[in-house]
């Protein structure tokens, strides 16, 4: 049975977030609030484009939402899929050639984030269908197991869905 809870998903442009997100509050029954490009964008894309924030607001704000149970997630997609995703959809908001940059920050802020104790878990949309991802996270956000078990999890989720 899965309860109500919170969790956030950050990750660069074609990584999946809005796909997934929609996955999980069909899998939760809404359940899950599932708010994306938080507080890990907030701050990366401070630095991308040079907005003057204070982080620590933020960082403060992660540890508070932490302690009360809400989970972050950072989607990670390889290069030349991220590449592929971004000419299939023909964005122009944003050059092909800025993800590697984007992701890069994005490591950076993460790394930091971690460093100061936030718990942030890691989730490769490269290969994994939405579907497949979205249970992942459903499965991570309610069980404290290590990830060679989520497939017995996921096998039963599959059935009550």
């Amino acid at each position: 049975m899965v309860k109500e809870c919170i969790i956030s998903i950050d990750g660069v442009d074609k990584t999946g977030k809005d796909s997934v997100r929609r996955e999980i509050i069909r899998l939760s029954r809404g359940k899950i609030l599932v708010k994306v490009r938080t507080f890990i964008s907030q701050i990366a894309y401070s630095r991308i484009y040079n907005r003057m924030i204070d982080e620590e607001f933020f960082i403060q704000k992660m540890f508070e939402y932490q302690k009360i149970g809400e989970k972050y997630f950072m989607l990670t997609t390889d290069y030349e899929i991220l590449r592929d995703r971004f000419i299939q959809h023909r964005e122009s908001d944003l050059s092909v050639t800025s993800i590697k940059e984007h992701s890069r920050i994005f490591d950076e802020v993460v790394q930091v984030l971690e460093g100061r104790g936030i718990h942030i878990l890691h989730v490769d949309t490269s290969y994994d269908s939405v579907l497949e991802t979205a249970h992942s996270i459903v499965c991570q956000t309610y069980l404290k197991i290590p990830l060679y078990f989520f497939s017995f999890f996921l096998i039963l989720l599959y059935q009550t869905v």
